[in-house]
């Protein structure tokens, strides 16, 4: 059996992503499962062990014939019996056009599908293919580039990646407001530490200024040291989350994105979760010890 599955991006959603990879590989051992990613995942998904092949997808834009032609080369060469899509957006419709055999294809049916939490819609795409269980991954295969011992990192610590998605700028959370979170860590007795790329230096760069015990390591790590990384902060009983969390979670400071437009509130998912003070904020639902 040949299975096909399309993750493209973005951090966040590729890492939920992997605990559905991981059921399929445990479901279908001896399948050819390839993975259908963006470049800056590519060393990400061979860690993992879960795939047989990586197919780069530069994300070309349609009227692109060349690179469009050379993306469908890739994937017509080698016959599907089954896709999972676990990107679900409209781009999607053109990739499933472009395969041959009609393959099994699980991907999201209608709008009400699409607006799921992405965990709960991967979840229902597999169940539909007959695989029930999927358990969170938590990225034990993966072993860290370096030693993160030797990073200068004091327990117990919170993480701070101040970055977004290349395509939505706008959903980057405004690094006064990191500044605080970290401050308040700090407070408490927690060291802020700065993850992310070249992308995230200013931002960076100001929360380090506004906080004498931050640590900025943004540009010192990969993507193969964040879940060593994350262990650590897990077993501080705090983790600061990515920019979306944050930006819902923190009622107390100024609800405005980085255009000035006030953020729109949206209740919790769970209606039994409340969102809590500024610590809260940080600890994902936990308040901070002291």
């Amino acid at each position: 059996m040949r299975i096909l599955i399309i993750k493209l991006s973005a951090l966040g959603d590729f890492i939920q992503s992997l605990s559905s990879a991981k059921a399929i590989r445990q479901a279908h051992p001896d399948a050819e499962i390839t993975l259908l990613t963006t470049k800056p995942y590519v060393e990400l998904a061979k860690a993992t062990g879960y795939f047989d092949d990586i197919v780069i997808d530069k994300r070309p834009k349609l009227y692109n014939v060349p690179e469009v032609l050379g993306l469908r080369n890739a994937l017509v060469s080698r016959s599907y019996d089954v896709v999972f899509d676990l990107q679900n957006n409209g781009r999607m419709k053109a990739y499933r056009a472009m395969l041959r055999g009609h393959p099994a294809w699980y991907g999201h049916k209608n709008r009400q599908e699409r607006k799921m939490r992405a965990r709960d819609r991967h979840r229902l795409f597999l169940e539909r293919a007959g695989i029930a269980d999927v358990v969170r991954d938590d990225l034990s295969a993966i072993k860290p580039n370096q030693d993160v011992s030797s990073l200068g990192i004091m327990t117990p610590y919170i993480l701070f990646v101040p970055g977004c998605s290349p395509q939505h700028p706008e959903k980057r959370w405004p690094a006064k407001f990191y500044a605080k979170l970290a401050q308040l860590a700090a407070q408490k007795g927690y060291q802020p530490v700065i993850l992310g790329t070249s992308a995230e230096e200013r931002e960076a760069k100001h929360i380090e200024d506004s906080c004498e015990k931050a640590l900025n390591l943004v540009g010192k790590t990969s993507l193969l040291d964040l879940p060593e990384l994350a262990r650590g902060a897990a077993r501080s009983q705090a983790a600061a989350a990515g920019h979306q969390s944050l930006r819902r979670r923190a009622r107390s400071l100024d609800h405005r994105d980085p255009r000035g437009v006030p953020y729109r509130r949206r209740a919790p998912r769970n209606p039994r979760r409340r969102v809590g003070s500024k610590t809260r904020a940080i600890t994902g639902g936990r308040r901070l010890a002291g």
